[in-house]
């Protein structure tokens, strides 16, 4: 009789630890356009609604001209997990795996970059705050968006 009790528990447990891959919608809190302006000019970023199992987006700053651009793809990889896929001035593009996701909240890494090799982002309401870092976290830099 205990075997038998013990057997639906065994199975809950095993399908609570093999829960379901994250997904375009789990990343979906970042559409929109989000900017900031401070003493040293202004920044954008600019993500679409998810489509075909994607999200496209631009960043750019500057002041009175544009001082940097870069195109951004979130889109599973080859092996169907989500990456973020920044390519930048040089046009050399780096993916960025997905390793974390919470409510309003994702982070990318790749380790084998020199920087940054983490890439996070968190909304709250018309906030959206996005950090780049080293893989453990040091020499950050972070970005506060409203939503524009």
């Amino acid at each position: 009789m205990l075997r038998t009790m013990l057997l639906p528990i065994a199975a809950l447990a095993l399908a609570a630890n093999q829960s379901a891959a994250p997904t375009i919608a789990d990343v979906a809190f970042m559409a929109g356009e989000w900017g900031a302006t401070d003493a040293d000019g202004w920044t954008i970023e600019h993500w679409s609604q998810p489509a075909g199992g994607t999200m496209m987006g631009y960043a750019m700053s500057g002041d009175d001209s544009v001082t940097f651009r870069e195109f951004l793809r979130i889109a599973p990889d080859a092996e169907g997990t989500l990456a973020l896929v920044v390519t930048g001035v040089d046009l050399t593009p780096v993916a960025f795996t997905l390793t974390e996701t919470a409510p309003n909240r994702v982070t990318f890494e790749a380790p084998e970059h020199d920087y940054p090799q983490k890439i996070s982002y968190m909304r709250d309401g018309d906030v959206m705050v996005a950090t780049i870092s080293m893989a453990d976290g040091s020499n950050p830099s972070t970005w506060e968006y409203r939503r524009r």
